[in-house]
């Protein structure tokens, strides 16, 4: 009787403490997110350092098991410290999303064109450490199919 209590009580305690699959969390050196509902983790590595005034890249591969990598890459352009980037260029600031599903590529922009929209509230953004929130809406590029990018977080040192 004592054992299928204790067993319970640790079975009740790793529910309480375990992550739900369908959340979205902060991880360090990882960007995370849902893609069309679905939560998609991503291991981080940035491409050069952040300096004011330059571009920030952010890209982050997934893969599961044999089936294709799913990857998200976020550039902000002309970055200059924390605070709201969008896609509309406006101050010369500029977000641009690319996701791929590992048979499909989706973006914010094809041939320096529009076509779908993102935000990137950025939190950290220092030379040594960027943490920020995303959201966007990503179209193919014939404009058959798009995906919804929602509850975006990223967060690396480096």
């Amino acid at each position: 009787m004592r054992t299928k209590l204790f067993l319970l009580i640790v079975a009740i305690a790793t529910s309480f403490t375990s992550c739900k699959k369908d959340e979205v969390t902060f991880e360090q050196g990882q960007i995370n997110f849902k893609a069309n509902g679905n939560v998609v983790n991503c291991t981080l590595g940035v491409t050069g350092q952040y300096t004011i005034g330059n571009t920030v890249t952010l890209s982050g591969t997934a893969q599961s098991g044999t089936s294709m990598a799913k990857s998200l890459t976020v550039v902000i352009e002309n970055a200059s410290g924390t605070g709201t980037y969008d896609d509309t260029g406006i101050n010369t600031e500029q977000v641009v999303f690319t996701y791929s599903d590992g048979a499909n590529v989706y973006a914010t922009h094809w041939n320096n064109v529009l076509v779908g929209d993102a935000s990137m509230n950025v939190e950290i953004l220092t030379t040594s450490e960027f943490k920020g929130t995303f959201t966007g809406t990503l179209k193919k590029q014939d404009g058959s199919a798009s995906v919804s990018i929602t509850e975006g977080k990223a967060w690396v040192t480096y």
